[in-house]
């Protein structure tokens, strides 16, 4: 991992006669560079310089600077400030052929140029026994400028960006850059850094543009969040260890498909004191950070799991929003006391419960058969059959042992919500094999026959989620059961 540096060089602005102390000509008139200035950092303040780079090479040390500017830079300003005395007279003719170019403000080969800029590269790097790289891009392509960066950064540096100088565009560029950088070559960002001239302090502060690289881990993390529903994106962005490992707990749930356990991790975050910052930047994710987690606040655990099943439908995640609408059925009936047990949430069944549950399951079945639209005499009898045998699972299970009740009382679960879904909403919900689904969600990897009958038409299948989750919420929420 190289500590590296990034900066650019430009044309500098026309210089007066008093800034123009390296050059012993007399004609002013057309001369550019960079004026003198002192800077100042974390406490620390620099010798009078002309290109900030070298203030920034005194102040962090770092262990490779890349320097990036055009067949028309003042590249006479690297070798000036990076080499002094002795050092800089015996480069006399390299320096005096770079001031010529540039004062005369003529046009010269890329050629030529990149071969004096390689000069300066070798130099410094034997001067100050660092990896000092100087790479030429052309001024009119900005993509060349992005190209330019990410070909001479290495997998692993940890970089630090100065944006004082070079076109306006530089900065966007180079942002972008390093962006990709993070992403592609697992680049570590640190600090961005601007040389503040425009203000009327003797010293020049280096203002510290770090927020920027805050904002958008921010942006990134809500892009990703919308994408996936993994609230565990958010983990290392707020708080302390123990928000992080809140917030990773409740991913885990929510990925194993523990809708309830991950609501109720998630309501151990304090919010407030989260966002209670005087950064600006934090600050302004609260708002919608909490609209994300606003189900998490809901009264009724079903609803909120409701709730979540739509945030994965949107996210086109449509495996785990199905899930999710069972789920919602099951808690819910727990919830109003159809069902007083949640058959998910018991890991050993006690014998004395089967009864219990067994005529609990029957009444859900009586009520979903009331609601049955259809009522040909031939679906009654389908529907009399399918509950019977939901029942017989319960009763089958009188004889077994704990460890195969608790085996198949998932396959509960998968024959009521099924029957649920089938007959309640949509036939078309035969094909669903919830515990197939749920392990096939838990591992990540669903079979062939899910995959393609989710995602065979995506906008298909959105619109028939959007139709049954209505369906869902007006059977379990607006009526009365």
């Amino acid at each position: 991992m190289t500590k590296t540096l990034i900066s650019f060089i430009g044309k500098g602005s026309k210089l007066n006669n008093q800034n123009c102390s390296n050059n012993n000509s007399t004609d002013f008139s057309n001369k550019t560079g960079y004026r003198k200035t002192r800077y100042t950092l974390n406490g620390q303040e620099s010798d009078e310089v002309t290109f900030i780079c070298k203030a920034l090479y005194d102040f962090l040390k770092p262990e490779k600077i890349l320097i990036i500017g055009t067949t028309g830079s003042s590249w006479s300003e690297v070798l000036s400030n990076f080499l002094s005395g002795e050092k800089l007279s015996d480069q006399s003719d390299l320096y005096h052929r770079l001031k010529m170019r540039e004062d005369s403000n003529t046009d010269d080969s890329r050629e030529n140029v990149s071969r004096d800029v390689n000069e300066i590269s070798r130099f410094i790097s034997k001067e100050l026994n660092i990896e000092f790289i100087c790479r030429i891009y052309d001024e009119n392509s900005e993509n060349e400028l992005f190209t330019t960066i990410i070909e001479n950064i290495c997998r692993g540096d940890t970089i630090t960006l100065d944006v004082t100088h070079g076109f306006r565009f530089t900065p966007m560029c180079a942002l972008m850059a390093i962006q990709y950088l993070a992403y592609i070559k697992n680049v570590e960002i640190e600090k961005i850094y601007y040389g503040w001239l425009e203000n009327n302090k003797a010293v020049k502060p280096v203002k510290d543009l770090s927020w920027m690289l805050s904002l958008n881990k921010w942006i990134t993390a809500f892009s990703q969040y919308n994408r996936t529903n993994d609230i565990s994106i958010f983990s290392q962005l707020i708080g302390n260890q123990e928000t992080e490992n809140t917030i990773n707990d409740a991913s885990f749930y929510e990925k194993l498909t523990y809708a309830s356990n991950s609501i109720d991790k998630l309501k151990e975050l304090d919010v407030d004191r989260i966002f209670d910052s005087e950064d600006p930047v934090l600050r302004s994710f609260k708002e919608p950070f909490s609209e994300k987690l606003a189900y998490i606040n809901e009264k009724n655990t079903s609803r909120a799991i409701f709730m979540l099943s739509q945030q994965y439908l949107e996210a086109r995640d449509y495996m785990h929003a199905v899930i999710y609408l069972h789920e919602t059925f099951m808690v819910r009936y727990s919830e109003i006391g159809t069902l007083k047990h949640d058959l998910r949430n018991i890991n050993d069944i006690p014998d004395e419960l089967y009864d219990e549950i067994t005529n609990q399951l029957a009444t859900i079945c009586s009520i979903l058969k009331e609601k049955q639209k259809d009522s040909s005499g031939k679906n009654k009898d389908r529907q009399a059959d399918d509950a019977k045998k939901i029942i017989q699972t319960i009763n089958d299970l009188a004889n077994k042992t704990n460890k195969e009740k608790r085996k198949k009382y998932f396959d509960i679960y998968d024959k009521i919500a099924k029957y649920y879904m089938l007959y309640i909403f949509d036939k078309n919900y035969l094909f669903l094999e919830l515990n197939s689904l749920r392990n096939g969600i838990v591992h990540g990897n669903p079979n062939e026959k899910i995959k393609s009958k989710f995602y065979k038409n995506d906008d298909t299948m959105y619109q028939k989620l959007k139709e049954l989750s209505k369906k869902v919420n007006d059977s379990l929420f607006r009526e009365q059961i």
